[in-house]
């Protein structure tokens, strides 16, 4: 907290890994699927759009991609390189 006056972001924290988190409050299943009605709730936003900035924007140690379908969405989640972790 000394560094900048505030607590780190996700992508500053070394060995982070927030997927389990984010499956948690989005209630995705085995599939990575979950209504989009879930999705908008949980996030707190009005389309799918604001959801996924919303959630890459929290999470910034992932790289969240929301993929609608009709009534369902499938959530990818993958994670995004940083100064600790390098993506191969």
């Amino acid at each position: 907290m000394n560094k900048y006056g505030r607590l780190p972001n996700l992508d500053e924290v070394p060995n982070v890994d927030s997927s389990q988190h984010i499956i948690n409050k989005l209630h995705l299943d085995s599939n990575s699927s979950t209504s989009i009605d879930n999705i908008i709730s949980s996030t707190n936003t009005s389309s799918i759009e604001e959801a996924n900035v919303s959630l890459n924007d929290t999470y910034k140690d992932k790289d969240i991609n929301i993929i609608p379908l009709y009534k369902e969405a499938l959530v990818d989640i993958k994670d995004r390189p940083s100064e600790y972790k390098t993506i191969e």
